[in-house]
């Protein structure tokens, strides 16, 4: 997850959507959405993610640079809200150009980038 937060922060952006898959079939998408009950489920969701950023540098929490939101997920045939049921959408925005934005995991620095559809690793010294 801190790939693509790094990939989005060093590129332009990006929108994670957790609750959507691919029809293997069709390639369209299908909305699956996340069961969270509560709103202490919801708590943790967004906890989790505090934590997994957290571990990103330059810091990226207290400049409020990712946002989650919790969409609720209707049903397809009556159009009525699904109980419980929410996509959860992360908004990743664009770093500071001045900033490479990396994460540092047993004491070796991970820089992603983002391209069209993947997330690149570079190593250090491809980065400065």
């Amino acid at each position: 997850m801190r790939k693509l937060f790094c990939g989005f922060l060093n590129k332009n952006g990006g929108i994670l959507l957790i609750g959507i898959a691919e029809n293997t079939q069709t390639k369209e998408p299908v909305v699956n959405g996340n069961r969270l009950y509560s709103e202490a489920v919801k708590e943790k969701v967004f906890m989790t993610f505090t934590d997994i950023v957290r571990k990103i540098y330059p810091d990226i929490i207290s400049s409020n640079k990712y946002h989650i939101e919790f969409v609720p997920v209707k049903n397809r045939s009556n159009k009525q809200f699904i109980p419980g049921a929410y996509v959860i959408r992360v908004k990743v925005e664009c770093g500071d150009r001045d900033s490479i934005y990396f994460y540092t995991e047993d004491d070796v620095d991970y820089y992603y980038f983002r391209t069209y559809k993947q997330v690149l690793r570079m190593k250090t010294s491809d980065v400065f």
